[in-house]
């Protein structure tokens, strides 16, 4: 839509055979776009007139992975409605009877294991999920969440206790706890709902992706939070309004692959993940097959990676130690512009994580 209505922000195009090449302005889209996302939110109307009604089991540390699954594919849909706007209401399975879905403007939907021989399948707002499996045995996995819970907090235990051992014991506890959450939300929501989730109980690797996407964003946080020490201590002047700040200075391609591959593509991945919802909710269907349920926890993984790369070739602070009149104000630009992307950055990450539940 912006390319359409603004041929400056094209700076050459060509035809080879089949395909059309479309070199874009970059310098211009990153001063006049990027300042759009500062205080940014994501939020939407799109589906404001709209009112659904969801059914979900009650949840307790007892329950089947698989069951769980199903739980946390609820709760990311009903965070990706509310977030455009959407009044959604959450009934026990047990009020489903008493429940009445009428009017084209109400949705109702359940979503259930895709063997659980309860459910009727001639219900009007039936979503299948797919069981959790035994990746060795090739099994559905008998695991309570309870259990499951325990094995990634072993697991996660081993891979930081050195760098957290001194931490008092109920600290450590609850660190570990939101690690677990976290990554057991990143987990089980990096797969399509209609496709089976293989987690291997045998192995040390269940956590390995999902920690690191946590551990960017708290590296993220660490270096927001660094920045403002540097302000306090004297050793960096006050950021500046954004609309000085030079960010054609933005040279590195990392950074234009952040705004242009993530901040700029991020509402319309939310507008997309809805559309895709509200196509597939239709009340007249019994079942309903797929809904891009994995979205924004791959998403997430494949910004992680670009952040990571980006922190090893790009030293973005200066060091603490050093004097304020040492730090020369012809890097200060350049320090701005990064700060600013990677508020950008943080903005978009929270609100993804808050999609997934985490906190």
């Amino acid at each position: 839509k912006i390319l359409e209505q603004s041929d400056n922000l094209i700076s050459a195009s060509e035809v080879c055979k089949e395909n059309l090449k479309i070199f874009l302005n970059r310098n211009l889209i990153l001063s006049s776009i990027l300042p759009l996302f500062i205080d940014c939110n994501f939020e939407t109307k799109i589906l404001d007139k709209y009112k659904i009604c969801m059914f979900v089991s009650t949840q307790s540390e007892n329950e089947s992975v698989t069951a769980h699954r199903c739980s946390l594919i609820s709760l990311h849909l009903k965070r990706i409605f509310e977030l455009n706007g959407a009044t959604v209401h959450t009934f026990s399975d047990e009020e489903e009877s008493r429940v009445h879905c009428v009017g084209d403007d109400i949705l109702c939907y359940r979503i259930c294991d895709n063997i659980d021989t309860t459910v009727k399948r001639d219900s009007p707002k039936l979503i299948l999920c797919s069981s959790v499996l035994d990746k060795t045995k090739g099994t559905k996995l008998n695991m309570s969440l309870a259990d499951y819970k325990r094995l990634l907090r072993e697991e996660l235990k081993c891979a930081v206790l050195h760098k957290v051992a001194c931490l008092r014991e109920e600290v450590l506890e609850s660190y570990l706890s939101n690690l677990v959450t976290g990554c057991l939300n990143l987990q089980f929501l990096n797969v399509n709902h209609s496709a089976v989730l293989k987690v291997n109980v045998d192995g040390p690797k269940n956590t390995r992706e999902s920690a690191f996407v946590l551990y960017n964003h708290a590296r993220l946080c660490n270096l927001l939070n660094n920045f403002e020490s540097l302000i306090i201590e004297g050793i960096i002047p006050t950021l500046p309004p954004v609309s000085t700040v030079d960010f054609t200075l933005l040279k590195h391609s990392e950074e234009w692959d952040l705004f242009w591959l993530f901040i700029h593509k991020y509402p319309e991945l939310i507008r997309e993940v809805s559309s895709d919802c509200m196509c597939n909710f239709d009340n007249k269907l019994e079942i309903i097959s797929s809904f891009p349920s994995h979205t924004i926890s791959k998403f997430l993984h494949r910004l992680s990676h670009c952040l990571s790369v980006y922190y090893s070739r790009v030293h973005i602070l200066p060091p603490s130690k050093i004097p304020s009149s040492k730090f020369t104000s012809h890097l200060l630009p350049t320090l701005w512009a990064r700060i600013y992307l990677l508020k950008c950055v943080f903005r978009v990450m929270k609100s993804s994580l808050q999609l997934l539940n985490i906190t």
